[in-house]
């Protein structure tokens, strides 16, 4: 985790010098970012260069990440504390079609 503190903001500059300006917790959803953000000092203004990312690609992956940040997927504890499994993934098949298939 990155020592800067929550609710920081933290810059980010693309290829075509076009800043971006996210919150840490965000920019941290990417591996990259996140590495990249362990390397800074936790007071410093200078963003964070991307030089083979440009400003439309990293405004999508900036969307991405903010989706991800604020829906994050379940983990398997959650899924097992639903208490119900599921069953609408199962095709229904007949005792007889099945019997019908097997080998003698």
């Amino acid at each position: 985790m990155t020592d800067a503190p929550s609710g920081q903001n933290v810059k980010l500059q693309s290829a075509d010098d076009k800043d971006f300006e996210v919150s840490v917790e965000v920019a941290s959803m990417s591996v990259t970012i996140k590495n990249m953000l362990e390397d800074l000092s936790p007071d410093s203004d200078t963003p964070i260069p991307l030089p083979n990312v440009s400003g439309k690609i990293l405004d999508k992956v900036i969307e991405y990440c903010k989706y991800h940040y604020e829906h994050p997927t379940p983990s398997s504890d959650d899924k097992k504390d639903a208490g119900e499994k599921r069953t609408d993934d199962i095709i229904p098949v007949s005792y007889t079609h099945l019997r019908a298939h097997e080998t003698p």
